[in-house]
């Protein structure tokens, strides 16, 4: 009788243990997920206010003109030229030293080099537009957990 209840006492404990470490492991991931995501969304604040401080820059330096290409409709900052993208290197690189890379939706090819520097590619995975009244807005459009990440003034 003592054999088979050691046996069951084992068996008990192993059942128990492997009943804790599977919820650790969910409290580990999770909390694991929603630190990345806020981590990932802290870079996206900084990058968009430092994007739109350069563009505020230019602004002022430029007697009120905005660099080409922003518009109302809410444009990829973005070395590919297309209708949905606009290339601000050259405009912002007095104010920037690098083109701000989304940590999660963003490209640069090579990383961390100027946009200035030959053969330079980057989709920012951020998005610029102005308002109504010219105010420039810049947003995060891949920001998570709900995220309404931008800098500017939106109007309603």
């Amino acid at each position: 009788m003592k054999k088979s209840e050691s046996g069951f006492a084992l068996i008990g404990l192993v059942v128990v243990a492997c009943i804790l470490i599977g919820l650790f492991l969910i409290v580990f991931y999770t909390s694991g997920t929603n630190g990345r995501a806020q981590s990932a969304n802290n870079q996206r604040r900084v990058d968009v206010n430092a994007l739109f401080n350069a563009v505020e820059q230019y602004r002022q330096n430029h007697n009120g003109t905005l660099p080409d290409g922003i518009t109302d409709k809410p444009k990829i900052i973005s070395s590919t030229l297309s209708d949905g993208a606009v290339n601000l290197c050259q405009a912002l690189a007095p104010y920037l030293s690098t083109i701000p890379i989304d940590p999660v939706g963003g490209l640069a090819v090579p990383s961390n080099a100027p946009c200035t520097q030959q053969g330079m590619r980057y989709n920012s995975g951020y998005t610029i537009r102005i308002t109504q009244s010219k105010q420039v807005v810049v947003e995060a459009p891949s920001a998570e957990n709900g995220a309404n990440i931008f800098a500017g003034v939106k109007e309603p």
